[in-house]
């Protein structure tokens, strides 16, 4: 892909450089604790009143989370591996997967919260 101003052509990274990986896979699990989080607070916040309203309000902000953090890192990892950064998309790609495999071990009741 050329660069409009100058003409460039961006050279492949050949080497990933673990700093790189590590940012993506920090910013990759870091969505998931934010949905986490989210869905905690959205429970507290609503009145214990009739039936199943603070469960909803959990289920829909952490599916609501989710679904836009997963939106985000596939167009996020696309993006990073037209322009040749490849490091950080794969580190951004892993840390939501296992980011994914930890929430879904915590639903299921594996790991208690």
């Amino acid at each position: 892909m050329e660069n409009v101003v100058t003409g460039a052509v961006p050279e492949p990274v050949t080497q990933w450089r673990r700093g790189r990986v590590v940012l993506g896979a920090a910013l990759g699990v870091a969505g998931h604790a934010i949905a986490l989080v989210g869905a905690l607070i959205a429970g507290r916040s609503t009145d214990a009143g009739d039936g199943f309203d603070d469960l909803a309000a959990v289920a829909v902000t952490f599916f609501g989370v989710q679904a836009l953090f997963l939106i985000t890192v596939v167009v996020a990892g696309i993006v990073l591996v037209v322009r040749h950064r490849r490091d950080v998309a794969a580190g951004l790609l892993g840390g939501w997967a296992l980011g994914a495999a930890f929430c879904a071990l915590v639903i299921s009741g594996v790991i208690p919260v």
